[in-house]
Parts: structure tokens; C-alpha cells; sequence
């Protein structure tokens, strides 16, 4: 890490916190929707192996912030709102990691904080990892299965059925095997998926979120001819996303970094 990084994790954020900063940009910001975006939530630090996990002590201290400063609403209610009238907030899991239920649901519940998961259908496909996660393990020279299953293990049908029982709990669909979206696989991706997580959960399945962010215009109206009333993407692409009432972004929440760069940072979004 660079030394102006560090001076400003150290000292210039956490000052900034003390000073007010986040609630000025809050005020700056105005009504709005903000949605936030993770996808582990882990014991030990894995940034060693993938950035995608916080630890557990984090994430505590984010939803007692989200809590405090925001309107914390579900996903479906935030499609629903066309001027909003406060700082609403919402929370979504991306992937189907198991420590989603083993770390990150009893805190979501312990907050009462309405979340969305979205779940890659391969964990009800036989597939216990991501071929994301068995890349970086071989570059990286490790056995997957020699890490801790936190860092990498999906759920399995019964967690996935667990997970979908919890009162808080919306269940969205994240593609099969976490696949970049083309024109030539997005059909399969969106309606295989949305079947298998119904007939396991045996709830409806009305929400995407693209993996990598890979949407285009004509993969947006596919999801809503095949019956996804909310689309989530990493960042708007398209001109006209915007004004599109079948889209929002997401903000991605850093892992590697601290709790006053995170608030920080999604104050301004």
C-alpha cells in the first residue's frame, strides 16, 4: 500500500468522520437510494486470497451505521419508489457464499435489516465453488480445498432453503456459474436459473443482479420478458440507465479498507 493511501486510512478519513464529513455529504447527497453490495462475510481476514469477504467485527459496524443514518428498505420496496422522500438504503449479497448464512445472517438479523441475496444456481447444480475462486486458487498455487471453507464454499441445497426461510431474506438470482452475460448465453442464464432457485426455495425469484455487471439492452428486456421485475448492475452502462425503471446500480463495499474510507465513500454515492 502506497503512503498516501495509508495517511489517509490513518488519519485524514477517520478525522473527517469525527468532524461531520459523512453527515454533510449525507446532506449534500439529499433523499436518494443508495444500494450496497457484499458478498462475504468471514471470522479471519481472506484478503490474502480474495478481496470479496469483510470480516465479521466490520460488518457489525456498518449495519449499526446503516442503522443510524439511513431508512433501510428491501429491494423490491426500492423499485417501487419513483421520487424517494429520504436517504433510503438497501443490502444485497452477491454469489451464494455459505458464510452468507453462517456469519452474515445472524447479524443481518440480529439488526432486523431486510437483505437480498443473489445466488448463483450452481450451488443447487452440484457445484460447490466458483470457477472464480478455483482460478485464483491455481495462480495462485493453492488447493482450494486446503483453505479455510469460509473463504470459498457455497452453499449447498439445504443451506440455500435455510437461508430462504429467515424473515429478512429475499432471494434473487446471480446467473448460474457466475458467467459474463452475451447475447448468446444470457436466455439460459436468466431462465435456468430463476427455475432451479424457485423449485428449491419455492418462492418467487423476480430480481437479477449481472455478474460482472454484463448487461446490454437487449439482455434487459430478456430478464423482463422472462419475469425479473428488478435488475441490479455494478454501474449503469447504457445511456438512458438512469430514467430506466427496471435498473439500479449498486455499491460495491470495499474489503480492504477501513470502516471511516467505506462510509466515507458511500455517503458521496
Amino acid at each position: 500500500m502506497n503512503y498516501a493511501k495509508k495517511t489517509a486510512r490513518k488519519f485524514i478519513f477517520p478525522t473527517l468522520m469525527k468532524l461531520g464529513v459523512d453527515k454533510l455529504l449525507r446532506t449534500i447527497k439529499g433523499n436518494s437510494i443508495t444500494n450496497v453490495l457484499y458478498h462475504g462475510v468471514v471470522n479471519k481476514d481472506s484478503s490474502y486470497f480474495s478481496p470479496r469477504h469483510i470480516q465479521k467485527d466490520q460488518f457489525e459496524k456498518h449495519l449499526k451505521y446503516y442503522k443510524k443514518h439511513f431508512k433501510i428498505i428491501s429491494i423490491d420496496e426500492a423499485f417501487k419508489i419513483s421520487n424517494p422522500d429520504k436517504r433510503y438504503l438497501t443490502v444485497s449479497f452477491d454469489d451464494g457464499y455459505k458464510n452468507n448464512l453462517t456469519n452474515a445472517l445472524p447479524l443481518l438479523e440480529k439488526y432486523n435489516i431486510p437483505t437480498t441475496f443473489f445466488i448463483c444456481s450452481a450451488c443447487v447444480e452440484g457445484t460447490n465453488q466458483l470457477s472464480t475462486d478455483s482460478l485464483a486458487a491455481y495462480y495462485s498455487g493453492q488447493k482450494l480445498e486446503l483453505l479455510p471453507e469460509e473463504i470459498w464454499k457455497l452453499l449447498n441445497i439445504d443451506e440455500l432453503i435455510k437461508l430462504s426461510e429467515s424473515r429478512i431474506v429475499t432471494i434473487g438470482s446471480h446467473g448460474r456459474f457466475h458467467n459474463y452475460f452475451t447475447e448468446r448465453n444470457a436466455i439460459d442464464e436468466l431462465r435456468i436459473s430463476k427455475e432451479l432457485l424457485f423449485d428449491t426455495i419455492n418462492k418467487r425469484v423476480n430480481l437479477i443482479a449481472y455478474p460482472f455487471g454484463s448487461y446490454n439492452g437487449n439482455i434487459k428486456n430478456l430478464a423482463e420478458i422472462i419475469g425479473y421485475t428488478g435488475q441490479l448492475a455494478v454501474k449503469y452502462k447504457l445511456h438512458g440507465d438512469k430514467k430506466d425503471k427496471r435498473i439500479m446500480k449498486r455499491h460495491c463495499i470495499s474489503s480492504t479498507t477501513t470502516f471511516e474510507s467505506n462510509m466515507i465513500q458511500l455517503c458521496m454515492t
